[in-house]
């Protein structure tokens, strides 16, 4: 388990602003679910990086810049919370809808919802996409709001 703080995260704001953990989920902006499957294994970003280290980097630099305002929320075949913001890497098979169910006690007003997700290599994703308030009824009908960014090779 990395134990390791990134600045910015939850954790971090607690510790720096001696803040309680409550006070801080106060602040929480947006919940970044990360797909921490095996596919993110795969070594085929950029650099020849794996899709998981890639997005723990671009994560990272998303908490640095936006201070406490990010919850990280790994999955796979479980979820878990990351207040360190550093995703837990689960390696495990994809289950999106236990992710999704999770996450539906943090959809409220105004909090934007972000799914980072692997998509298969049959794909043309060449890079992360943010599509603007994307929802598909069948999968994601537990949030109204959803962003979704699929991991391809990027």
């Amino acid at each position: 388990m990395d134990t390791a703080i990134v600045a910015g995260s939850i954790s971090d704001v607690v510790q720096t602003e001696r803040k309680s953990l409550a006070l801080a989920f106060m602040n929480v902006e947006t919940v970044v679910i990360v797909d921490t499957s095996g596919s993110m294994g795969a070594c085929d970003s950029r650099g020849g990086k794996s899709r998981y280290n890639v997005a723990v980097e671009e994560l990272s630099m998303l908490q640095g810049s936006n201070p406490g305002k990010i919850l990280v929320i790994s999955f796979s075949d479980e979820v878990k919370v990351c207040l360190n913001g550093v995703p837990y890497n689960f390696m495990g098979g994809t289950i999106v809808g236990r992710a999704l169910q999770y996450a539906k006690q943090y959809d409220l007003e105004g909090m934007n919802i972000i799914l980072i997700r692997t998509v298969s290599r049959w794909t043309n994703t060449k890079r992360w996409q943010l599509p603007e308030r994307t929802r598909t009824p069948s999968t994601l009908s537990t949030l109204d709001r959803l962003t979704s960014c699929e991991v391809g090779n990027f």
